[in-house]
């Protein structure tokens, strides 16, 4: 490739422009990198990051064959956050951010469902806000690739297992209060989806907010700019 520069050339630029379309967050150092290549227009491979370009971030959990998946942590951390300023700066045509994990109960889940392929995925709309703070709408989906034959199970048994599986797992999703009246009326075989709000609030979590709001500031950053992110 270093003896063809046209075609390297040729080959950043598309991979560029696609790799921005859609964007994967494998741990949390990574959001920092993405936040200074995006401001300091540094990066050897987007030079620079067409940030105008951006629909979504997404961060998936993989948690079938270790409880160690390195996505956790920054999962972790967007599910805390408290407003997603920083992100709708720097990104001004983001989307969605989406946060999905995909896992097996383990044995010590009900005996109903401990042996299949669980799936979630939470949505946060980030184009919908209109003020600041702003109020997000957040979609959030709970299925089971394989759910038990409700004819070779106790019906009542299930739909018990069903709700305190639930509420196992709903510990560590975003907002986790308002799904409550959600997952009561859900049934293991269709799993559980449910659209609520999240209501932005003043403060950021390691600075993350901070980072991208200098990144699609494009100058200094001013007190009267921390204050909208930090406070």
């Amino acid at each position: 490739m270093t003896a063809c520069t046209l075609v390297c050339t040729l080959w950043r630029d598309a991979y560029a422009s696609i790799t921005s379309w859609h964007i994967y967050v494998p741990t949390v150092g990574y959001l920092f990198y993405l936040s200074s290549i995006t401001r300091s227009k540094t990066s050897s491979v987007y030079r620079p990051f067409p940030r105008e370009s951006t629909c979504t971030i997404t961060c998936h959990v993989n948690l079938i064959k270790s409880n160690n998946d390195s996505a956790l942590f920054p999962y972790i951390v967007l599910c805390h956050m408290p407003n997603y300023a920083g992100f709708r700066k720097c990104f001004p045509n983001i989307q969605y951010t989406h946060l999905e994990i995909k896992l097996f109960p383990g044995a010590c889940s009900p005996l109903e469902v401990f042996d299949q392929l669980i799936r979630t995925r939470v949505s946060i709309r980030l184009d919908q806000a209109k003020t600041w703070p702003g109020v997000l709408p957040v979609d959030w989906c709970i299925t089971i690739d394989d759910p038990p034959d409700i004819d070779e199970v106790d019906p009542r048994v299930l739909r018990q297992t069903w709700r305190t599986f639930l509420s196992e797992l709903l510990r560590n999703m975003i907002d986790k209060r308002s799904h409550s009246s959600a997952a009561e009326g859900s049934k293991c075989s269709g799993g559980v989806c449910h659209r609520t709000c999240c209501e932005e609030q003043w403060r950021d979590v390691r600075g993350i907010n901070h980072c991208f709001w200098k990144a699609g500031s494009g100058r200094t950053f001013t007190i009267k700019h921390t204050a909208l992110v930090l406070l």
